[in-house]
């Protein structure tokens, strides 16, 4: 899913982490005004223009592996904000439900600039939301994608992701699911970590699997734990974020392969390139980030820092 703007909220008629009733469809109020509007449902999306708790779902921004995510408006305070509607098959029990809203609700008491804020979670009609919210911008995996960044930009990115993950990580909190696709480049080049609180429905679930086998998460990044079906913790997102360093400082992949089966070989049994050679060196990176970067990678967890301050 392109997740290039974040946003929050449901309307009044299910259940919601923080109250509320919702209604479909139907007018409602504006929080400004006080005038009734009516928003008819965008026929080729059957959600858009439904309200859930008090959020009524305005557009969709994009679709993938997690659910749907919709610009919408929160009718109580006014705001825009951004809503996922999660896949089903993610939350298809009660005990998977339990897990999302606890996992949820921890990420949402995280507060710093560079973790993307949550302001709700909860269930109408058995569709599951979380609320964020709404920023504007392109995902890291968008500019990369555009060609190879300087190298100080580069930096300025990975310190704040860095800044981010030891945030979470002092909480007691691990993503598990660090890419690209999950770093949020504002327009005022802040940047933002993405879906704290639904990487671990991923890994805790069965539904990480797609039909033919391969997982929904980026296989590049995935730690030599997360292959293996093992326990997870801060140390995997220290894995995520070295590969990620390694992809953006080089300008190439530490582990080149055509397939995902040949990448999980390679990052069970083979150390990436040394920055220090081509063709993964770069001219002018500081010693002491390339000395800390290759601390990171390697397959056993014991033998990476405890932390990213380390």
């Amino acid at each position: 899913m392109t997740e290039s703007l974040v946003a929050s909220g449901p309307e009044q008629h299910g259940k919601s982490a923080r109250g509320g009733g919702g209604t479909e469809a139907s007018p409602s109020e504006s929080p400004t005004s006080g005038e009734k509007t009516v928003r008819p449902p965008d026929r080729g999306d059957p959600f858009t223009g439904r309200v859930f708790s008090h959020y009524r779902l305005d557009a969709r921004l994009g679709e993938g592996g997690m659910g749907m995510l919709y610009r919408a408006m929160d009718l109580a305070l006014g705001r825009t904000v951004a809503i996922k509607l999660l896949a089903r098959h993610l939350v298809s029990d009660d005990t998977a439900k339990v897990r999302f809203m606890r996992e949820a609700r921890a990420a949402s008491a995280l507060d710093h600039p560079n973790i993307a804020t949550i302001h709700d979670v909860g269930e109408q009609e058995g569709e599951t939301f979380i609320v964020m919210a709404l920023y504007e911008g392109e995902t890291l995996k968008q500019r990369l994608d555009r060609g190879r960044l300087p190298l100080s930009e580069s930096l300025a990115i990975l310190r704040q992701v860095a800044l981010g993950l030891e945030a979470a990580h002092r909480a007691g909190i691990a993503h598990r699911d660090i890419k690209p696709a999950n770093v949020l480049l504002t327009k005022d080049e802040t940047v933002k970590l993405l879906d704290f609180g639904l990487a671990k429905l991923l890994s805790d679930s069965q539904a990480q699997m797609t039909q033919d086998g391969q997982a929904i998460g980026t296989m590049l990044y995935m730690s030599p734990e997360q292959l293996r079906g093992e326990r997870v913790d801060a140390r995997s997102d220290l894995w995520s974020f070295g590969v990620l360093a390694y992809e953006m400082l080089s300008g190439v992949s530490p582990f080149p392969a055509d397939s995902n089966a040949v990448i999980a070989t390679r990052i069970l049994n083979d150390q990436p390139p040394s920055l220090r050679r081509p063709p993964a060196c770069r001219t002018g990176l500081p010693s002491s980030w390339r000395s800390s970067f290759e601390r990171i990678p390697p397959s056993g967890r014991r033998a990476r820092p405890s932390c990213l301050s380390d």
